[in-house]
């Protein structure tokens, strides 16, 4: 535990050299966006949680579980992880959460869990902990930024073999009729360059078809929560969600005031959404998880 302490307080004079983030990424995620990034973003339900848990310590025996996040943001997911400990997660596990963002990881440090042990920058191709001491790393909500061979590579250094490398999404559910126009229609023409990464097209996981991945980690397996995550909320929080989306964030006041006035029509006249009375509507969440194990 020393070592990754030390490794992490030489890491905070390096950061400048090696933070190599999507611009777009860059440009969506960042101080002026953290709050309200933080505000719309969804927790994850525990049920999903709990499996993932499950992962990291099925092939596992060590004490403290060493386990790493990468991209941790605001830290919705590091807060879900914790969120129904009893106290003694602090003690069988050392968790670091990473963020390259200044802004996010300020709301990161100042919302952690006292489960977490640090909270430092770090890139998929630069995580700067000491080889193979990590039980598990996590990313959630992110991987399709940094889905390269660098990051395989950089992730298969730092993991123990037989480490498990897991990737989680809480997702809009599009097989709910308005969620899929929103996502798949006007949230879609926001991307004007396809080449933008996005974790529905899936291509993410071609990197997992290179030969760098498949001599390094496992075939991946694949779970989704049979149950979505379901909240009432109101028309204007479904726009601030969809503006807390980094292809939007980085747009104009005019441009985001435009996809703002779509979004409202499509609830108002969306057939599944034209009779909701009282400003309340129904929002629904997939989580999907997906990991392997380090060879």
């Amino acid at each position: 535990m020393l070592g990754i302490r030390r490794a992490c307080r030489q890491l905070a004079g390096k950061l400048s050299s090696y933070r190599t983030v999507h611009q777009i990424s860059k440009e969506g995620f960042n101080e002026a966006t953290a709050n309200a990034y933080d505000t719309v973003r969804p927790s994850y339900p525990a049920s999903t949680v709990q499996y993932i848990k499950n992962v990291i310590s099925s092939n596992n025996t060590s004490s403290p579980l060493r386990v790493l996040e990468l991209g941790a943001g605001t830290g919705k997911f590091t807060r879900s992880f914790f969120g129904d400990s009893d106290g003694t997660e602090k003690e069988r596990m050392h968790y670091i959460s990473t963020e390259p963002s200044d802004g996010f990881r300020d709301v990161l440090a100042k919302s952690a869990p006292t489960g977490v042990s640090h909270v430092m920058a770090a890139t998929g191709d630069s995580i700067g902990v000491p080889s193979g001491s990590l039980d598990a790393v996590i990313v959630a909500q992110a991987f399709h930024w940094m889905a390269s061979t660098d990051t395989i590579k950089e992730v298969r250094r730092v993991l123990k073999p037989g480490g498990a490398f897991i990737m989680v999404w809480n997702s809009l559910d599009v097989n709910i009729p308005w969620i899929h126009e929103l996502e798949m229609d006007i949230l879609t023409r926001r991307y004007d360059d396809k080449a933008i990464p996005r974790y529905i097209t899936m291509d993410w996981e071609k990197v997992y078809s290179t030969a760098e991945a498949t001599s390094s980690f496992t075939p991946l397996t694949k779970w989704s929560n049979p149950v979505n995550a379901c909240s009432e909320v109101t028309s204007q929080f479904i726009v601030d969600r969809m503006m807390s989306i980094s292809v939007v964030a980085r747009r104009s006041k005019p441009e985001q005031e435009a996809m703002a006035t779509e979004i409202i029509r499509l609830l108002k006249t969306h057939l599944t959404t034209k009779d909701v009375t009282d400003d309340k509507y129904r929002i629904e969440y997939r989580s999907d998880v997906v990991f392997c194990r380090a060879i």
